[in-house]
């Protein structure tokens, strides 16, 4: 509601009415962790980078283990321009995910990433287990989009195989490119490199590595004014691919001689990930057979989120009859 209001005097009365509410909720529970981290995020959406600092710098004094307070803490520094504190921030929480103990579960699949001339730097080409293989414009000739009876989801195979893309694809078709001191964890993900849960902690080499390249970046900053080319409308096609967060993002458009799109194609990465995410499922669970219902559900569960899907009920989307 803070984030959406647009008359700044009722957005103040918002922010008071919530600092308030958590205060209330500090005397009440004062070591309560999600108090903090919420009352945070709150500051965020307010503005007061500050005071996000300070509230996550106590969630994570409560319990160092708890991920969110090092996210938000680390957010805070790069709002406050303390971008190489937040590079300290970011090493902390890379050591803590490549001390943790993750499931011990593989399961064969490709990786697809773009690939470029720098990590962060994509060309028009698709690389697969780190070779040069598929142009852009043709990535529909090898990933096929699909709907299953019963779900409104969209899915995608490549030949008529699941793949995975995302944090751990890339560092996969990618290693080469990812800086020397971050290579130790690298080495973690080569010794598992089937393991699913390794994309988190692919993710957070990759939130180090992109912070120590913001700086670099900054620091080497040269702009210079540049005008806008003459565009003459004509009929044509246009493909594109990203790299979003979550993994490749395609894109397909069509136009007409006035310039009008007439149709387009997005390709998602969950869109992507989703039937790998299946098949992962289904070879878990033989091993998990001999558990409780509650047992299940969480390995699932936690299996699901590895692959950070972009499912607005992905915490509690899961049902086990």
């Amino acid at each position: 509601l803070i984030d959406k209001e647009e008359n700044e005097e009722r957005k103040m009365e918002l922010i008071k009415e919530t600092d308030y509410y958590f205060k209330r909720a500090e005397e009440l529970s004062p070591k309560r962790q999600e108090i903090y981290i919420e009352w945070a995020k709150t500051a965020m959406v307010s503005r007061d980078f500050q005071k996000m600092k300070e509230r996550s710098l106590i969630c994570r004094d409560l319990n160092p283990n708890l991920f969110d307070c090092y996210w938000s803490w680390g957010l805070s520094e790069i709002f406050l321009g303390n971008l190489k504190e937040g590079k300290k921030d970011a090493l902390e929480t890379l050591k803590l995910f490549s001390k943790l103990k993750y499931p011990k579960f593989e399961k064969f699949r490709e990786y697809f990433a773009l690939k470029g001339t720098s990590y962060f730097s994509t060309i028009d080409l698709i690389a697969c287990k780190g070779k040069v293989c598929i142009p852009i414009n043709h990535y529909e000739k090898h990933f096929r989009e699909y709907f299953k009876q019963g779900s409104t989801s969209e899915f995608a195979v490549e030949g008529q195989e699941s793949y995975m893309v995302g944090a751990l694809a890339r560092i996969i078709n990618n290693k080469e490119l990812i800086s020397k001191e971050n290579q130790p964890y690298i080495e973690i993900i080569e010794k598992n490199i089937y393991n699913p849960y390794m994309n988190i902690l692919a993710q957070a080499i990759e939130v180090y590595e992109g912070i120590k390249r913001c700086i670099e970046v900054i620091e080497n900053l040269n702009l210079k004014q540049e005008s806008l080319p003459a565009i003459k409308p004509k009929k044509a096609v246009g493909f594109g691919a990203s790299e979003a967060p979550r993994g490749i993002l395609f894109h397909k458009y069509e136009f007409d001689n006035n310039g009008f799109s007439t149709f387009v194609n997005i390709t998602t990465p969950t869109t992507q990930n989703l039937q790998n995410i299946e098949d992962n499922i289904k070879a878990l669970l033989p091993s998990l057979l001999n558990e409780n219902k509650d047992k299940i559900q969480l390995e699932v569960e936690k299996l699901i989120r590895a692959y950070d899907p972009c499912i607005s009920c992905a915490t509690h989307f899961l049902e086990i009859i």
